[in-house]
């Protein structure tokens, strides 16, 4: 990840990700594309948020990478929620391009497992000119993690699943419809409808 985007971590949330570690948990920083920045940033807001909630563990992160084509973030600390969210971000990651951060899917390429649009699907391009600049503004993203999450009872293997596939309200899945039409609020409103019985 470029430094501007570790940065941003770094700098937003210096409990989650602090600059040098410490002898209990020493971080080693990101070893991903930018792609994954958004779903990575909107994770990260719900732990913060939450730890301020709930005075839980602090959540200190050690590493967060890339493997087998899939994101992984290492961490000590947090409590049953945030393992959850940790665990919902890791699935979604199987259909989040790593470099662009549009919808994709995991595929082999001389081996390797990527998780790729089709633009990215044969030649990643330039990550950098791919992957937005961060901002101060809240992200959208966390409020439909959260409500996914709440709507499946913590069940992050469920509220992925139901994310990544396609929604006949919305003709697309939930995912694609937050992440690359931007209608986040649409998906959170049919998350309460849901709720209430009024969709599916």
């Amino acid at each position: 990840m470029d430094q501007v985007f570790e940065n941003h971590f770094c700098t937003r949330y210096p409990e989650i990700f602090p600059s040098s570690g410490n002898e209990i948990a020493p971080y080693f920083g990101f070893e991903c594309r930018n792609g994954w920045f958004e779903l990575l940033d909107a994770t990260c807001t719900l732990i913060q948020k939450h730890q301020q909630e709930q005075l839980c563990a602090p959540v200190i992160a050690t590493q967060v990478k890339e493997k087998f084509g899939t994101l992984r973030f290492y961490y000590r600390g947090g409590d049953d929620y945030i393992g959850r969210l940790i665990d919902l971000a890791e699935y979604l990651s199987d259909s989040i391009c790593d470099v662009c951060g549009k919808p994709g899917q995991t595929l082999e390429r001389n081996k390797w497992l990527r998780t790729r649009c089709p633009s990215h699907a044969v030649e990643p391009g330039n990550p950098a000119a791919t992957v937005s600049v961060p901002t101060e503004s809240p992200s959208q993203f966390a409020d439909v993690i959260a409500a996914a999450l709440h709507l499946f009872d913590l069940d992050a293997a469920a509220a992925a699943r139901w994310l990544t596939n396609t929604n006949r309200a919305l003709s697309q899945s939930p995912l694609s419809e937050a992440i690359s039409a931007g209608n986040y609020q649409q998906v959170v409103t049919l998350i309460g409808q849901i709720e209430h019985g009024v969709g599916r």
